[in-house]
């Protein structure tokens, strides 16, 4: 199983779009992220472009240290879990 592992994304989208369009192009099965999302919009970014550029993989995620916004990233996770759009949350 080929693994795509990030992490610290810091709301750095312009990064996190690059790793995706890379975890595409080496045909990941899987995508790990480590931690630090820090604001919800991102993980909303991640599952869009995810959408956009066909990457639909699994993808187990921790929060991580940097919280941010963190009630508001624990809906967006129950959210993303219970509908599957783009991605498989784990």
């Amino acid at each position: 199983m080929k693994l795509g592992i990030i992490s610290d994304t810091h709301d750095r989208l312009e990064s996190l779009a690059k790793a995706i369009e890379i975890f595409k192009k080496e045909k990941v099965e899987m995508i790990v992220h480590c931690g630090d999302w820090v604001s919800p919009f991102t993980i909303e970014f991640f599952d869009k472009y995810c959408q956009k550029v066909g990457l639909k993989v699994p993808v187990r995620s921790l929060i991580g240290n940097n919280k941010g916004d963190l009630e508001r990233m624990i809906k967006i996770f129950s959210f993303l879990l219970s509908h599957q759009n783009c991605t498989t949350w784990f």
